[in-house]
């Protein structure tokens, strides 16, 4: 695949953190179109800076059939949606499965949902974010960074 087709890119949870930032980079860079994909009205904010660069599209990221319109014709869909582990499974396999029915090439999946290990009870404001007084089963950092590049890692617990 070359650059050349790299000129239209879907960007999934766009109004997040790391998706905001990449919809200003790919702006700043300013040679492709894109398309901001939220799943509400409210994450229009961080995006209006950009003005007619950048297209809005609101979808839901566990129903297939309604991101189709909002990915259709793009070369590119990058997915940095969060949520819960098993909302991550819901919404990657829906996003795969628009992908496919709307004809994209790549799909490009950034997720950290298990690398620190699910959050069992979050910490309240009157809670210290130590890993020793929150809910939090962290994998150690070398058994995270032992990955080898295009590997995963299945939990069996």
């Amino acid at each position: 695949m070359d650059e050349h087709t790299l000129n239209d890119i879907a960007i999934l949870g766009a109004g997040g953190y790391v998706g905001s930032s990449l919809v200003e980079s790919l702006v700043l860079d300013g040679d492709v179109s894109i398309r901001a994909v939220v799943r509400a009205y409210r994450h229009f904010a961080r995006l209006c800076r950009f003005g007619s660069a950048v297209t809005i599209a609101v979808a839901d990221a566990e129903n297939s059939a309604s991101l189709i319109p909002a990915i259709q014709g793009a070369s590119v869909v990058v997915n940095l949606t969060t949520g819960t582990p098993r909302g991550i499974i819901r919404s990657t396999q829906a996003i795969f499965e628009a992908c496919v029915r709307a004809n994209v090439r790549r799909l490009i999946h950034l997720s950290s949902a298990v690398v620190y290990g699910e959050v069992y009870s979050p910490p309240s404001r009157t809670t210290r974010l130590h890993r020793h007084d929150t809910g939090c089963h962290m994998q150690s950092q070398s058994s995270v960074g032992s990955l080898a590049p295009g590997t995963t890692r299945r939990r069996t617990s």
